[in-house]
């Protein structure tokens, strides 16, 4: 990949902070971050995006860990345009493309 950054800041209203780190390619784009907060509840939240050419969301791959659990949420697109969440096809999204947000 060609540019890397990371960035914090202050989540005022989880009285919390998240971190995020992307790493830019001229056609793709992998971004990891974290963020912990305690309002209304402890909770920490890890995420990786990873896109194939073009910027087209590949995975999205989200863990919330709070004090009930820590669910999983890992939407996946296939090069045929075919997505999965956790393993299991959801044929009602095929196709769609998700384009990160333009900075």
């Amino acid at each position: 990949m060609g540019t890397s950054r990371a960035i914090t800041w202050d989540v005022s209203g989880s009285e919390g902070y998240e971190t995020a780190r992307g790493d830019l390619g001229e056609r793709a784009l992998r971004a990891t971050g974290r963020a912990v907060g305690t309002v209304p509840g402890m909770y920490w939240i890890a995420y990786t995006l990873d896109t194939t050419d073009d910027f087209v969301t590949r995975r999205l791959r989200v863990e919330a860990a709070t004090p009930r659990g820590a669910p999983v949420l890992d939407p996946r697109r296939d090069d045929r345009g075919h997505w999965t969440l956790n393993g299991e096809r959801i044929p009602q999204v095929d196709g769609a493309l998700h384009r990160p947000a333009a900075s």
